[in-house]
């Protein structure tokens, strides 16, 4: 009698444990088929036409020509988050992420705004680099303001822009900046003062530690660096110009020059041919 009762509590516990299982399998299905509609859901709205980005404008680009730029763009709009939701739709486009890769991928480009017309349109306004002289060695190289490299240049004849040598050593030249943007700057001021002064100047070589070799239109060279302000450079020079002038009746300082010295504070020397 005893045993019989065991059984019975024993058929009704498995009973119980059948029961339970189905529940938590039926509940799991009914989680799995509910987070299914509601992400199909979720996808399906955000693949709406009515705020899907089908129509990209371009402002700007002048060198970059704006059928590879709408390429690109459509291309990184193309796909989703998560095989969920559509990289096009225009609340939630990848705006930084697609800001950064035009950057990357077209160096021309100096800044690029992302804007949205409307819910269908989206324009990018482009800000290009603009060259102000060039990198060379055995091509050259458009720089911008700041001593960016930033495209390969035509070959150009006359001394439309200065040429600048050395200091950048990579195969890769393109996306590299010859000195820093600030010593660059400074640099570019000092070679727009000499022109100033009626001194042109066509070449500039980067030596070492600083130092720098200028080569002048007609002949001559100017050696200076870093460690004298670019400012006192050009006042020690003008002095020396000043100087030879009232010695020689205005004779042409630089004419058979071979160089001037300027890398020693106040002491100057120059050598003549």
């Amino acid at each position: 009698m005893f045993g019989s009762k065991k059984l019975l509590k024993s058929s009704r516990s498995r009973k119980s444990g059948k029961k339970s299982s189905a529940k938590f399998f039926f509940k799991f299905v009914l989680i799995v088929i509910s987070t299914m509609t509601l992400l199909s859901g979720i996808s399906y709205i955000s693949k709406l036409k009515s705020i899907t980005i089908a129509s990209i404008n371009f402002e700007g680009n002048l060198s970059v020509k704006s059928s590879d730029l709408k390429a690109f763009v459509s291309s990184a709009l193309n796909g989703s988050y998560g095989h969920i939701l559509a990289k096009s739709n225009s609340l939630i486009y990848p705006k930084g992420d697609l800001k950064n890769k035009l950057l990357n991928n077209f160096t021309r480009i100096k800044n690029v705004e992302l804007k949205l017309k409307d819910f269908q349109t989206l324009n990018v306004l482009i800000t290009e680099r603009k060259p102000v002289a060039l990198w060379c060695d055995q091509k050259c190289y458009f720089l911008d303001e700041e001593g960016f490299v930033f495209d390969e240049a035509p070959q150009i004849s006359g001394s439309v822009y200065t040429h600048y040598h050395g200091f950048i050593s990579d195969e890769n030249i393109i996306g590299k900046t010859f000195l820093n943007s600030s010593d660059f700057k400074d640099l570019s001021h000092f070679v727009s003062n000499l022109k100033n002064e009626q001194i042109n100047i066509t070449d500039i070589f980067y030596k070492q530690e600083q130092e720098f070799e200028a080569v002048v239109e007609g002949g001559g060279k100017i050696l200076f660096n870093k460690k004298t302000s670019f400012e006192n450079t050009l006042e020690n020079l003008n002095s020396v110009l000043e100087d030879y002038k009232v010695e020689n009746k205005n004779g042409d300082f630089f004419k058979n020059l071979d160089y001037v010295d300027l890398r020693f504070g106040n002491k100057i020397y120059y050598k003549k041919h």
